[in-house]
């Protein structure tokens, strides 16, 4: 993230407005690929299985990394992210193998889930700390660290025993076709009551998620105080590191209070 807008301030000279304005574009182009990549992943480790979707997730990452070191430019980044939504389809593949893990069991699945947000946001902190100061000393130095992570993360997921499936479903042109139908997620809405309520939730979640404006604050707190990437990457630790309580603690609230009981708590300290 930082050796990113290093790469931007560097081609924009400084002129924060028209980072903001490149990075909402490349997101709304994430977001629509996402829309698109989601169901058909999802529809793909019906098929082959969710080892095989990380493992190709993690190659497209490492291509990515690849590109951004060899030919760190501003139009690169911008590829690049707007690219990133296929890399982010493997954290679907964890959750899909973690409620495999627990058949039957949505209360078991549902705390083991939970404990992912901590575990994320640690590798955030970890990976905004040595971000800042690797892109201040080199560019292509940040890239190739981050790719060398990606390749660790292959060789976890070429150890990974998958928990096989009884049944696995052939995916088939008209499935792809299927798949890829941008208008699916409307079934969520109309499957009964509960699920468009808990769909509905999601959505605004989404719709009021912070890390967006986090990421175009951070932008004016540049500009007024004059923050390099160092401090800029100190920032997102401080906000990543704040959010690992939130997993531990939606953990014990799933437990107490059920999924309705911990969603309108969580709702209610959004708000």
């Amino acid at each position: 993230r930082e050796a990113k807008l290093l790469v931007y301030l560097k081609h924009y000279r400084g002129d924060t407005a028209s980072i903001a304005r490149l990075e909402s574009r490349s997101m709304a182009i994430m977001g629509s690929t996402a829309f698109l990549t989601s169901p058909l992943c999802s529809a793909m480790a019906d098929s082959t299985g969710v080892k095989t979707i990380m493992m190709l997730c993690a190659f497209w990452s490492l291509g990515l990394r690849a590109m951004e070191t060899f030919l760190p430019t501003a139009k690169t980044m911008f590829a690049t992210t707007s690219l990133a939504a296929v890399s982010a389809a493997s954290a679907q593949a964890v959750m899909t193998a973690i409620g495999d893990l627990f058949p039957g069991d949505s209360a078991g699945a549902g705390a083991a889930l939970a404990l992912l947000t901590p575990t994320r946001e640690l590798g955030v902190v970890i990976g905004t700390l040595l971000g800042g100061p690797l892109a201040a000393r080199s560019l292509r130095l940040t890239f190739a660290t981050s790719g060398l992570f990606v390749l660790v993360q292959v060789a976890v997921i070429s150890r990974m025993v998958e928990k096989v499936r009884a049944e696995r479903t052939p995916l088939t042109a008209q499935g792809v076709l299927k798949a890829v139908n941008p208008f699916q997620f409307l079934r969520l809405f109309s499957s009964g009551p509960r699920l468009a309520m808990t769909a509905s939730a999601h959505f605004c979640q989404a719709m009021s998620e912070r890390m967006l404006i986090g990421n175009f604050l951070s932008m004016v707190f540049m500009e007024r105080f004059g923050w390099d990437a160092v401090k800029r990457s100190r920032y997102f630790t401080l906000a990543s590191a704040m959010t690992l309580p939130g997993g531990l603690i939606a953990r014990v609230l799933l437990q107490r209070l059920g999924a309705r009981g911990a969603l309108l708590f969580s709702v209610g300290v959004g708000a």
